[in-house]
């Protein structure tokens, strides 16, 4: 195979019932599942008690090997609007220590996390934000190393908000040192900044890169466009994955926009999207 693998969300093809999605995604090209099980602490799933949790997580791993995919990232659970709050953050992390597990359990290695967001999307009190940040990473690289997993501290598309850009997210991971700690690179995030020249974040991450969320946009904010539908170089983009020596996967964080076109075009869109992947891929290689 002379290309990088591919994925895409599970969430991207929500608009079928779990297994026929599932099915829809190894069927069309995709190598890869990001797992996307972990994003909503509320569901009946996630609150399941840790034992029928694990064996509910064995199934749907049973079903995606039994499709050839492999879960090649999952994604930690959205931010609490109360990160500010000490004891909603013991809660929080109880959580996502959860989440960590269950990444382990689905034979994943990769967890991004957003950082945490005491004051929502400003850069309000930048001092206490980085501090609290730094105790949370460090505490999640820790217990995630005994899972054998590795955290990815995902770049944010907010102007106001001190851990954005990828020069934050190095500082940070650089700062906290852990060999599991590295970062996801959000195209479409990294756009609100570098607006089309994403290479340039892609070469500044350099060996630190250990996954991508691969979406487009207008460079003003976060709209997971699909890839040529805005205004990122997906050619210079590539060329960098290819001189840092990314060697992970293409991991798609968009969909066709099903709910865009009527059903009888959904299979075409589909198709089209796993084309765009491939070529990056094959240019990445």
């Amino acid at each position: 195979m002379n290309r990088l693998k591919i994925g895409i969300t599970n969430s991207s093809y929500g608009v079928y019932e779990f297994k026929e999605a599932i099915k829809k995604i190894r069927e069309q090209g995709y190598d890869c599942i990001d797992y996307q099980g972990f994003i909503d602490i509320e569901t009946e799933f996630f609150r399941l008690p840790e034992k029928e949790f694990m064996k509910a997580l064995a199934e749907q791993k049973a079903l995606f090997s039994s499709h050839g995919l492999e879960v090649s990232q999952a994604h930690a659970p959205w931010r609490t609007p109360k990160d500010g709050d000490p004891e909603e953050r013991k809660k929080w992390l109880i959580a996502i220590k959860k989440a960590i597990r269950g990444t382990n359990a689905l034979e994943c290695h990769r967890f991004v996390v957003h950082p945490l967001f005491p004051y929502m999307e400003t850069d309000e009190h930048p001092d206490e934000v980085w501090k609290m940040n730094e105790e949370f990473l460090a505490t999640l690289a820790d217990y995630a190393k005994e899972y054998g997993v590795t955290v990815c501290l995902e770049n944010m598309p907010f102007t106001e908000f001190p851990i954005s850009t990828v020069e934050h997210c190095i500082s940070m991971v650089d700062k906290l040192g852990r060999d599991n700690l590295r970062i996801c690179l959000d195209t479409g995030h990294a756009a609100i900044f570098e607006k089309a020249d994403v290479a340039r974040a892609v070469k500044t991450v350099g060996h630190r890169l250990e996954a991508v969320h691969i979406h487009d946009n207008m460079g003003k904010t976060d709209e997971h466009l699909i890839p040529g539908d805005g205004i990122i170089d997906w050619d210079s983009f590539a060329k960098a994955l290819k001189e840092v020596g990314f060697n992970k996967v293409i991991s798609l964080e968009t969909s066709p926009k099903h709910k865009n076109h009527p059903r009888d075009v959904w299979n075409n869109r589909e198709l089209m999207l796993v084309e765009i992947a491939k070529t990056l891929a094959e240019k990445a290689f």
